[in-house]
């Protein structure tokens, strides 16, 4: 008997994901979207689409009259983009941003163009009626890396592709190793596939953490570089103990050693040949951690010396002169940092002091205790649920120069502060959220609603250069 723990998909299945994409190279598109401009409307009180009614912009920082980005070229994308902290694993890209968004039971994936402002199918082929035969709309895959020409992606079946910035041009990098393994002490089987991380490309050579299996020995992380000329694959290192490779930046390589304590949470950093790597070597930061936003010049980092509110809080570095610069805020449930240049935006949540006398209080701080059915006529009560509505839909950036902190974004609706979502994307001075308004969720204002029938959120694009916020409407795309 077998036991298999990964399957890959077919050969044939593969072969014709791929053969469907080939003909995509006669659509190239620079824009990525075969749609015109769309006409300039007038936004009604700063907002753009639907649905705006019953919605107020009660704050928008507004730093000029155009679009941020108007009349930009791929190549001030792409550097506009480099100064972001969507690094890795993001669905922002230079030229748009990508969506899975859930409609009639299923997900679906769309594309927002920066430059024309429009919605239209991830896949970039106008004759393309989605299905099995699409690798775009019928694959699981993940954007790991963009480079300043290519998007990486690792699909379900664990292959490599890239493509180019505009989804054409597919191709195949590195086919992920399967390693079947027998159990001596049954004579079952185990199949282990290999994972692949990509974090950089530079003179056609791409640089990823993959794995070093020995048979019945298990396997280590390992740092690897692929030709992608010849497409050929070498180990530049692997040594005792596993690696983590937390960020690549202008070529240095910031990396931890797993299993060996007190190292854990120390920081080394070496060059793309790991010619200097020793476990003697003295570390570049001690306990510290990478949080995955940084660019060319400052990182955020997590300060795993101290605990605040449950939590390692974080403080931004200098990379550039190797200074620690300033702590970010961490006392009031401050969130979800993102760096963009010179700024750091996140959300912060209104205290329970600061909450005293606003009339929404009750909305700000409404929590409930919820009785869960677990099977077996047994149930279990989930204490103190809340609504997320303390960060009174809001969104702040720390200007890193001066250490300013303004408000940046407020949208309410028929008065009441939206909920953002957890997750939100700048780029440049644009902002991607999403969010529900007080009648799609349960809160204070809405205590008898059904969790389970929580709606897909809405989402936005805030454009802090003109001062607008327009909502996307997938609906229209269908």
């Amino acid at each position: 008997m077998k036991k298999i723990l990964l399957c890959a998909l077919t050969a044939t299945l593969l072969l014709t994901s791929l053969a469907s994409c080939s003909r995509r190279n006669q659509y190239e598109d620079h824009l990525g979207s075969e749609k015109e401009t769309q006409e300039e409307e007038t936004a009604k009180d700063g907002i753009f689409g639907s649905p705006s009614e019953d919605y107020t912009l009660t704050v928008i920082k507004k730093s000029g009259n155009s679009t941020h980005y108007g009349g930009m070229t791929d190549t001030e994308l792409r550097e506009l983009y480099a100064q972001s902290g969507n690094r890795y694993n993001t669905p922002v890209i230079p030229t748009g941003m990508k969506y899975d968004v859930r409609i009639d039971n299923g997900n679906k994936r769309f594309f927002y163009n920066k430059l024309t402002r429009n919605l239209g199918s991830w896949c970039s082929d106008p004759l393309c009626m989605g299905g099995d035969s699409c690798f775009w709309s019928n694959t699981w895959y993940e954007i790991q890396y963009v480079s300043e020409t290519h998007l990486y992606f690792l699909s379900g079946e664990g292959h490599l592709y890239r493509s180019d910035w505009q989804r054409n041009n597919l191709e195949l990098i590195y086919e992920v190793p399967v390693f079947e393994e027998e159990d001596l002490g049954d004579g079952a089987s185990f199949i282990y596939a290999e994972s692949v991380e990509v974090m950089y490309e530079q003179d056609g050579i791409l640089y990823i953490v993959g794995q070093e299996y020995e048979m019945n020995k298990g396997s280590l992380f390992a740092w690897k570089a692929i030709d992608l000329a010849t497409k050929e694959i070498q180990t530049v290192y692997v040594g005792e103990n596993n690696l983590g490779v937390l960020a690549v930046v202008d070529g240095t390589v910031y990396y931890t050693y797993g299993r060996i304590e007190p190292k854990e949470n120390h920081v080394y950093k070496t060059d793309l040949t790991f010619s200097d790597v020793s476990v003697e070597s003295e570390p570049f930061l001690e306990k510290t951690g990478f949080s995955g936003q940084f660019n060319d010049r400052y990182a955020l980092l997590y300060d795993h010396s101290r605990l605040v509110m449950g939590a390692h809080p974080l403080f931004l570095y200098d990379l550039e002169t190797n200074t620690k610069l300033m702590d970010l805020p961490s006392e009031n449930g401050e969130t979800n940092f993102h760096l963009s240049g010179d700024y750091i935006y996140f959300e912060d949540e209104i205290t329970k002091d600061e909450a005293i006398g606003d009339p929404l209080r009750d909305y700000f701080t409404y929590t409930w205790d919820e009785e869960r059915d677990i099977g077996g006529g047994n149930t279990v009560v989930d204490r103190n649920q809340s609504a997320d509505t303390q960060g009174a839909g809001r969104i702040y950036r720390l200007h890193i120069p001066t250490g300013e902190i303004e408000c940046v974004l407020e949208l309410k609706y028929k008065d009441v502060p939206v909920r953002i979502g957890r997750k939100f994307y700048v780029d440049g001075e644009v902002i991607y959220f999403s969010f529900h308004n007080y009648e799609e969720f349960k809160n204070y204002l809405n205590m008898d609603f059904d969790r389970k029938s929580e709606p897909e959120p809405h989402y936005a694009v805030a454009d802090l250069q003109n001062g607008t916020v327009t909502f996307l409407d997938f609906s229209e795309e269908e």
